[in-house]
């Protein structure tokens, strides 16, 4: 039994420790942030994002219903932001700053390592955050706004499922040990069971939106999703990969802010179609 409870007492952790890296929501409970903890807390980030799209789901009917569409897509990307402490906008820039600096290897590490942000990590994160909103702002004035905000609550979770298979896909560039090479180095069980969670919170979620137009087109739409999320993180880490010979922590921000983009942009476009 008490083999049973520690093991039940470790995957909460995880969990929690999932929740408190990924999200702002207060949890004030104390985990110790260990090698097992870390990688164990990776199950759990689909859920962590599935928090995140929930209130995003919920801002969106409330928001525009007192604000006009521009005000609400500010206020909507100001707390997309906020909700994860930034941690993944700072890591856009940072890997912005390196990326972009068009140096060797090193010193792109170098750069990205360096906790002050330069000009084009300024310059990205400006454009960046011009492009989502304008992006949510169309959702907004769409015809068919309620339903493809409530596809929105799929971005954030398949967002943080692709970290953790970029993660386990490429090998970590840096050479010290960090939260980032803990994350790096989970077993392939825990990349195929936070899948599975990510697959079976879709599918729930999925149950309780509204569908235009039959069953099936619905469906297509998320499983076109997923397939874009997973394209699209293949091809920014292996970019990535090709120039840094590996990933970071700040390349995994940068991997999940972009693959939002993408599908808040695959909603937009899906949007047009439909009308």
């Amino acid at each position: 039994m008490r083999t049973i409870y520690q093991l039940f007492l470790s995957w909460l952790q995880a969990f929690i420790c999932a929740l408190q890296f990924l999200t702002r929501f207060p949890v004030p409970i104390k985990v110790p942030y260990e090698s097992k903890i870390i990688q164990r807390s990776v199950v759990f980030y689909p859920i962590a994002g599935w928090i995140i799209g929930l209130f995003l789901w919920l801002l969106s009917y409330f928001v525009p219903s007192v604000l006009p569409s521009a005000p609400s897509a500010v206020l909507i990307c100001i707390f997309w932001m906020i909700s994860s402490g930034g941690l993944h906008m700072d890591g856009l820039m940072d890997t912005a700053d390196g990326i972009l600096s068009y140096r060797s290897k090193n010193k792109m590490l170098e750069i990205m390592k360096d906790s002050r942000v330069g000009a084009m990590g300024v310059i990205v994160c400006v454009c960046y955050l011009i492009f989502k909103m304008t992006l949510v702002f169309s959702l907004l004035e769409s015809e068919h706004q309620s339903i493809l905000f409530s596809y929105i609550v799929f971005i954030p979770i398949w967002s943080r499922l692709v970290i953790v298979w970029a993660a386990k896909l490429y090998p970590y560039a840096r050479q010290e040990k960090g939260f980032g090479t803990d994350v790096s180095l989970i077993p392939y069980v825990y990349a195929v069971l936070a899948m599975i969670n990510a697959l079976v919170i879709s599918f729930i979620m999925y149950n309780f939106i509204s569908v235009h137009g039959s069953w099936i087109e619905g469906f297509i739409l998320m499983v076109l999703l997923i397939l874009i999320s997973t394209i699209t993180m293949w091809v920014i880490s292996h970019m990535l990969y090709q120039k840094l010979g590996g990933l970071t922590g700040d390349t995994y921000g940068a991997i999940n802010e972009l693959v939002e983009l993408v599908l808040l942009m695959s909603l937009v476009i899906y949007g047009e179609k439909l009308m």
